[in-house]
């Protein structure tokens, strides 16, 4: 099944402005987290769709940063996309929770490596 989704949550265009504009840091930093924060089902469910979701969780800390949302709430509006884009199951709240939490870890240990 192969799945290409043209606009993701934050009604981005994928090779458009938000692509030249977020780091390519922030989203292997996403992927690793997702990597970490995910269950083999829940990445498997999302297949090819990985990177693109990595992609879209770092829009995600961008919107955080620049309008004061907590990022676990727009992580699982990530989440909750790609659930129904892809009719998936996956626990988008809980998932949302977990990756911002990962994020949050993530940017610590940099800041202290720096």
């Amino acid at each position: 099944m192969e799945t290409k989704l043209a606009i993701g949550p934050f009604g981005s265009q994928s090779g458009t402005e938000n692509e030249e504009n977020l780091p390519s840091h922030l989203v292997a930093t996403m992927w690793l987290c997702m990597l970490t924060s995910l269950d083999t089902d829940s990445l498997e469910a999302l297949g090819d769709c990985n990177m693109a979701v990595a992609f879209d969780l770092g829009i995600a800390v961008q919107v955080s940063d620049e309008e004061n949302v907590p990022l676990a709430e727009l992580m699982a509006e990530v989440f909750e996309f790609y659930n129904e884009k892809m009719e998936l199951t996956l626990p988008s709240a809980e998932l949302g929770v977990a990756m911002a939490g990962s994020y949050h870890r993530a940017q610590a240990v940099q800041n202290r490596i720096h």
